[in-house]
């Protein structure tokens, strides 16, 4: 799971290479090294972390020098802690108007008033906004918060669109035996039965992230046409879609595990899910499985970041026709022209987002995914008490991993950097590693075209009932705001 050019990768390097000097040092019969006292040994400990941890930090985004960020206006989902939290704090350093989307309000308004507390202090003129909670779980709760958002676009003029929502889940769960939503606000019950027959994970992470980016892209295109800026979309998934489960990774067919988490949907859920019966009983597919055990619960949450990068893909091409008219002085990010060979092991099958060379400079908006690092947040919070991943786990983990500020440069580049962008790009905090760049991170299940219309046949099944309702309603208002 982890990447060649990472910053944990290269803490763990650090760590190597402290290792070997001390045993060069023991070879040539140094003292300390032979006979160390305490003193010693505490010294070299420190020097090791102090290597790692310097190595773990990874680049940071550099900003445009020169741009006036304030008036501008990002909406984070997953605002509440990690990665969302940081990037919403340094966008709101740097003047933008910051509107925070979570699920939980108590978290929501709490992470909204400590940024607001560290604004003052730096003496920022960005600010953060509260709109209302999402759940990416609930088509309904989705539909609901875009309205809301749609009916203020005159004051919050949405121009990038930050996804860092996630989810991680220790036990099996489909979206229609969550009792919050059956009883909340977003009833489920409004729901497709495609939608109600999900995985959580599949939903939160992927499924409707997809959804809230397909309803934000008018807002989009209608902001990035009165400023003349490229919006952008920015897709927080993480190294884990290389992995699927334990073994090799060639075992695992992810289209195939998809499918086997709606056949067991179709077996424990009312009415049935959407998986393929036969003679009244849900086909049992290899993938079927009743319950997470610890060695495979991850690989499904790399199935739903896996699912991420083919969202961006896909993305990227959806918004490749959508472009200033020539004459527009629209400022866009410098796009790269892609490399003229993919080091992809199958070149041939790569999906290529990056657009037309001579319109490079009339994108309207720019799509991108990113990997934030080895990163302790309350992601894992179904797993571990929250008091034991702050007390226990989090500053252990800063040894080859990064803090949350840290964390939040790879999606802070894709988001405000203008020069070397790719269309459908993968960025770490060092750069861009997707298919296009000279060293590809991504893994072939990601580029395989096959893969990718057969996930999007899927994913239409799932988004289309909501789109329609929502594009219905839209029609709807605008007949009767229309002049008898």
């Amino acid at each position: 799971m982890l990447h060649l050019f990472s910053s944990e990768v290269a803490a763990l390097a650090s760590m190597v290479l402290c290792g070997l000097v001390y045993g060069a040092f023991y070879f040539l019969n140094i003292t300390w090294a032979r006979n160390p006292n305490v003193a010693d040994v505490l010294v070299f400990i420190c020097s090791c972390i102090f290597a790692c941890r310097t190595a773990a930090k990874g680049k940071v985004c550099q900003w445009p020098s020169g741009v006036d960020y304030t008036g501008r206006v990002a909406l984070v989902v997953g605002a509440t802690s990690g990665v969302g939290y940081s990037t919403a704090m340094q966008l709101a350093e740097h003047g933008w108007t910051v509107v925070l989307a979570a699920r939980n309000t108590d978290r929501l308004l709490f992470s909204k008033k400590t940024i607001e507390r560290h604004l003052q202090k730096c003496n920022a003129k960005g600010s953060v906004k509260v709109l209302g909670t999402v759940d990416l779980r609930s088509d309904a709760s989705i539909r609901a918060y875009v309205k809301e958002l749609a009916a203020m676009k005159a004051h919050l003029p949405v121009g990038l669109l930050i996804m860092a929502a996630g989810a991680l889940h220790r036990h099996l769960h489909f979206v229609g035996e969550v009792e919050e939503l059956k009883t909340g606000s977003a009833s489920v019950a409004a729901s497709s039965r495609a939608w109600r027959s999900m995985e959580c994970m599949i939903a939160a992470n992927a499924v409707g992230p997809y959804l809230f980016t397909q309803l934000m892209l008018p807002l989009l295109d209608e902001t990035a046409e009165k400023t003349s800026v490229t919006s952008r979309i920015v897709n927080v998934a993480s190294s884990c879609h290389t992995f699927l489960g334990p073994g090799r990774q060639a075992r695992y067919n992810p289209l195939e595990m998809i499918r086997g988490l709606d056949e067991r949907a179709a077996e424990v859920l009312p009415g049935g899910g959407c998986g393929e019966a036969k003679e009244g009983k849900a086909a049992r597919g290899p993938y079927y499985i009743r319950d997470y055990s610890w060695a495979n619960f991850v690989g499904y949450y790399g199935l739903s970041k896996l699912c991420v990068m083919w969202n961006t893909r896909l993305l990227a091409r959806q918004v490749a026709t959508m472009r200033f008219i020539p004459k527009t002085a629209a400022k866009t990010p410098a796009l790269r022209k892609p490399a003229a060979k993919c080091t992809t092991a199958d070149s041939t099958q790569s999906v290529t987002a990056t657009p037309e060379t001579d319109r490079q400079d009339q994108l309207k908006i720019f799509v991108a995914c990113t990997h934030p690092g080895i990163i302790t947040t309350y992601l894992y919070r179904d797993i571990f008490a929250p008091w034991v991943l702050d007390y226990f786990f989090y500053y252990p983990s800063l040894v080859f991993g990064k803090t949350w500020i840290e964390s939040a440069q790879s999606t802070l580049k894709a988001a405000v950097e203008d020069t070397g962008m790719v269309q459908g790009g993968y960025y770490l905090c060092s750069g861009e590693y997707g298919p296009e760049s000279g060293v590809n991170c991504v893994s072939a299940h990601a580029q395989r075209p096959k893969n990718i219309e057969e996930y999007q046949r899927w994913m239409m099944a799932r988004v289309t009932p909501a789109l329609k309702a929502e594009n219905e309603m839209t029609a709807k208002k605008q007949d009767e705001a229309a002049p008898q």
